[in-house]
């Protein structure tokens, strides 16, 4: 339809349009889009102005979308007519509204506009982009006046502690000027926090924030005051920390509000105890109800004091079945994390509760109640009769809006909600109306159907979804279920609604979500694979690279499993369970993987049960390939092997040299003809304590298999103590031990026995004037405890923290390396490592490891 020339009659207009055939869904949908569109629109044709969007009556501020529609395009532009122009054309134009005048480039295309031919313009104001210069400046003036003039102290820092900038609020918060701080490191924490400052500047140089610290600070005077700190990292263009910056808060005046609320908290209290109802408080603890405040004049009433039931259970105070009753409440105000009001009797008293959950962090973490004695109008109540006023007075209460539809599908009755819900004022808007007046056309004949079933039927219907036409012509999307009843002793159906807009809008999210999650999943640098069960669904570019594939296709549809070293396959499976069990992530787990390139690739994985990729539950697994770091942690083992080997080369060379001795004499006394067999049979026992003696060595000399295996834990520690007896001896230390027999453990024993001959080692340098080694072992169901002590001369606390640290070492010819191994080779065991020392006193060593019934975990 064309509308054109002037002095056009809106009302009539919109008649016009009214009485036009309906939109088709294309024509409907680009119409959604226009409407939508945040570039200004209109359409036109060759002189009339047929449609604005919103974007376009807000860039002018001129009219209403209303005056727009049957003006004339000459009203609205100062230099040009709008003629029929080459599709996709851009100009300027200049175009006016009532008061002001704005420079445009326009963007022209033909277009369809209810039937009819139309051109489509598309406006981008040029004044805007002149702003935004102007705005960015201002932004950047704005941001150096908020740190100049804020209240909050502000200091910028380098890595090493030295201050770089101070703003005003910092020096008149500390005393001191910019001037007197840069290039030093701050004076203004006090002894007593060294400490606390520390961990911070641990926690913030790791890349944390730490936000709203409440701490104290000196200022130049020496006084302490109270201070609330956020310390942030600061950061240069690659991401490397440069420095800090704290913002400070003197909250001096906050604690001074603090203690009056106190007093008002105390004030409280008293109110509570004299108000006429009963207020208390309940938190759950180990399934049960355990009252943390009950007071009010109404308690008292009951028979009871607050002392007497503060702390207790509800089971302890009341009768069983009351206690059931109330408990059913309880739960719920608990567990469904809303609000329940209910109707109690206790000590003949009537009363009515209403309980309301404490929530934080998702969680309820106490519920407040309040009691209401009720015990004259209950007595009110029960002598009225049940009547069908007090339904209907029921009904139109309910929050659920609820329409009753009559045999001649025309609206019965409407609640107070479903006049809301067909925006409506009153109740005579909607009554006596057809149906097809207020459900759209595209449900209308179902939504009949469903009314004639559950007049013949007895029986509720499902839910179904409707689209509602409001009398204000908006469409709704509602969920319906429908009763049939009787209404006036009539044959009625009642429908009881549900506005569903909220849930289509999070379900579209929800959508918006899932793609967001594909394309961060696609794009990760970590190998991920998503799968269901172990059928591969996904995988993203790093996966592919990390199996070796050229293309997802290649993964897709296979089974995970089969990339799993055989050895590892076991393991995989139990963690699918354990993370479909348990619904949350599980910790890195180390497994070997095979490509399609049959590779062997060392990686660690961790999975994840999500509720992505087409709403379908799947394991998301994430991998790292650590076999680079494998390597290296196995060359600083063997590393370690052969320092080891080179200190203890000298004590092998002398405990070998005694049976040499003895073999070169016996020899000689053979060669003179002197035989005797028990020359010969001491020639054997010596000969069999040099083999003993290499074979030690070799163990730690040589690289070793890492396989696990069942092993006697005496035999290890045994062997390793004879081993280190003779540099032991040497050094005139004695090496103690009580050791438990036939104590079975799943173990590599070479390197078990590397981590005992390296802490004996220590020990014996720990005691250069001589001393005591005392080897103990425990042993429960579950675990298995070695624990090593010597008297040595100990180690300071400032390098106990940093024992373990690679190539840190106070040897002047140590590697730094032989404890990191020693923990290393634990952890690979499963088990834990803990050294204690005291200067001047000795050191402990505890080392744990599994119980051998326990081992299939390893």
């Amino acid at each position: 339809m064309r509308i054109s020339g002037k002095g056009i009659n809106l009302l009539k207009v919109r008649e016009a349009l009214r009485k036009q055939k309906m939109l088709s869904g294309y024509e409907l949908c680009n119409r959604n889009l226009l409407d939508g569109s945040a570039e200004p629109i209109m359409i036109h044709d060759e002189s009339t102005v047929l449609y604005v969007n919103t974007a376009f009556v807000h860039m002018m501020n001129g009219f209403s979308p209303e005056e727009y529609t049957g003006k004339f395009i000459s009203e609205l532009f100062a230099e040009q007519e709008i003629a029929d122009k080459i599709s996709y054309a851009v100009e300027r134009l200049v175009i006016r509204t009532k008061e002001v005048t704005v420079e445009v480039e326009t963007i022209r295309l033909p277009t369809i506009f209810h039937g009819e031919p139309a051109q489509l313009i598309m406006f981008r104001e040029i004044f805007s982009q002149r702003k935004t210069e102007e705005e960015l400046r201002t932004v950047k003036h704005l941001l150096h006046s908020v740190v100049e003039n804020t209240s909050d102290g502000i200091v910028i820092v380098d890595r090493q502690g030295c201050v770089l900038q101070i703003n005003e609020a910092f020096e008149k918060l500390h005393g001191w000027k910019q001037e007197e701080l840069v290039g030093k490191v701050m004076p203004m924490v006090p002894d007593f926090l060294l400490e606390e400052a520390k961990q911070i500047h641990a926690e913030v140089s790791s890349g944390k924030i730490v936000c709203d610290f409440e701490t104290y600070k000196l200022r130049r005077d020496g006084s302490i005051f109270p201070v609330s700190v956020t310390v942030s990292p600061l950061k240069d263009s690659v991401e490397n920390i440069v420095g800090f910056v704290g913002v400070e808060r003197d909250i001096t005046q906050r604690r001074t509000i603090e203690q009056n609320l106190r007093l008002a908290q105390e004030e409280l209290a008293t109110t509570i105890r004299e108000q006429q109802g009963l207020i208390f408080k309940y938190k759950r603890i180990n399934d049960q109800y355990i009252l943390t405040l009950c007071d009010g004049e109404l308690l008292y009433r009951f028979g009871m004091r607050p002392e007497q039931i503060i702390g207790k259970n509800v089971w302890d105070i009341l009768d069983g079945k009351e206690t059931l009753d109330f408990l059913v409440h309880y739960k719920s105000a608990i567990n469904e994390m809303e609000n329940v009001i209910f109707e109690g009797s206790f000590n003949g008293i009537t009363f009515i509760s209403s309980l309301r959950p404490i929530i934080q962090d998702g969680i309820v973490v106490e519920v407040i109640g309040s009691c209401v004695d009720i015990t004259e109008r209950k007595r009110t109540e029960i002598a009225l009769q049940e009547s069908e006023e007090r339904f209907r007075h029921l009904v139109e209460l309910s929050p659920a809006p609820i329409i009753v539809y009559g045999e001649d599908y025309s609206i019965l009755f409407v609640n107070g909600a479903a006049i809301n819900l067909l925006a409506a004022t009153i109740a005579s808007e909607l009554i006596g109306k057809p149906v097809n007046q207020f459900v759209h056309s595209d449900s209308v004949d179902s939504f009949c159907v469903e009314i004639k079933h559950l007049l013949t039927e007895s029986n509720p219907s499902n839910t179904i979804e409707l689209r509602m036409v409001r009398l204000d012509g908006s469409i709704l999307d509602i969920e319906a279920r429908g009763v049939p009843i009787k209404y006036s002793g009539k044959k009625a159906v009642q429908f009881l609604c549900n506005d569903v807009r909220d849930r289509k809008i999070a379900e579209e999210t929800l959508r918006e979500s899932d793609r967001r999650y594909q394309m961060l999943l696609k794009l990760s640098p970590e190998p991920a694979i998503a799968h269901d069960g172990e059928l591969i669904v996904y995988a993203n570019d790093a996966a592919l690279k990390l199996l070796g594939a050229e293309s997802r296709e290649e993964l897709i549809g296979k089974s995970l499993l089969s990339f799993f070293h055989p050895d590892c396959q076991d393991a995989f499976r139990e963690t699918m369970l354990l993370v479909k069990e348990t619904d949350a992530q599980l910790s890195l787990a180390q497994a070997k993987l095979i490509t399609l390139n049959n590779e062997v690739v060392e990686a660690e994985g961790s999975s994840v049960y999500v509720y992505k990729h087409l709403n379908v539950p799947l394991i998301q697994t994430v991998f790292r390939d650590i076999t680079e770091r494998k390597r290296t942690e196995e060359m600083i083992i063997r590393s370690e092997k052969l320092s080891i080997v080179g200190q203890l080369a000298a004590g092998v060379a002398h405990e070998i040299r005694n049976p040499l001795t003895t073999l070169k004499g016996f020899t000689q006394l053979l060669k003179a003809g002197k035989r005797n067999d028990a020359y010969i049979d001491l020639m054997q026992v010596e000969l069999e304590r040099i083999n003993q003696i290499v074979n030690e060595f070799m163990v730690i000399a040589k690289p070793q298999n890492v396989e696990l295996q069942q092993h006697d834990l005496y035999k290890i520690i045994d062997d390793v103590i004879q081993f280190m007896e003779m540099q032991a001896i040497m050094s005139k230390v004695e090496i103690r031990y009580n050791l438990i027999e036939n104590v079975i453990c799943i173990c590599n024993q070479d390197q078990l026995k590397q981590v005992f001959i390296n802490i004996l080692k220590n020990a014996i340098e720990a005691m250069p004037s001589g001393g005591n080694i005392e080897i103990r072992m425990t042993c429960t169901e579950d675990s298995i405890g070695i624990q090593f002590f010597d008297d040595g001369t100990g180690i300071p606390e400032e390098i106990l923290t940093r024992i373990g640290e690679p190539f840190f070492t106070t040897k002047e010819t140590g590697t730094g390396l032989g404890i990191m191994v020693c923990h290393k080779i634990i952890e690979a065991h499963h088990g834990t490592m803990q050294i204690e020392s005291e200067l001047n006193k000795g050191t402990q060593i505890k080392i744990v490891l599994p119980n051998v019934d326990h081992s299939t975990e390893i």
